[in-house]
């Protein structure tokens, strides 16, 4: 089935105090054929492991495909040392 335009991908799980942005896709997608989209958040604000899973909406409302996901550790930048901190 096609991908159609306006899909986008939406938080089903993760920290409440992420902001998630992705602009939906223009065109549909077809069978077969490949789109590339990014999407933008801000980390976690509390220090510790994080996961985040999306999947895609259509442009009226239906959740479809995969769960997609991303863990990252949020770190404290008291915790290193100031020599460190600009690398971090």
């Amino acid at each position: 089935m096609p991908i159609p335009a306006g899909t986008k991908l939406i938080q089903m799980h993760g920290p409440e105090d992420t902001l998630i942005e992705m602009t939906p896709l223009e065109n549909r997608v077809a069978p077969g054929e490949t789109a590339t989209f990014t999407i933008t958040f801000n980390s976690a604000a509390t220090p510790g492991d994080v996961k985040h899973f999306w999947r895609m909406q259509g442009p009226k409302g239906r959740k479809f495909g995969p769960r997609m996901g991303c863990n990252y550790k949020v770190i404290d930048l008291e915790s290193v040392p100031v020599e460190h901190r600009e690398n971090v």
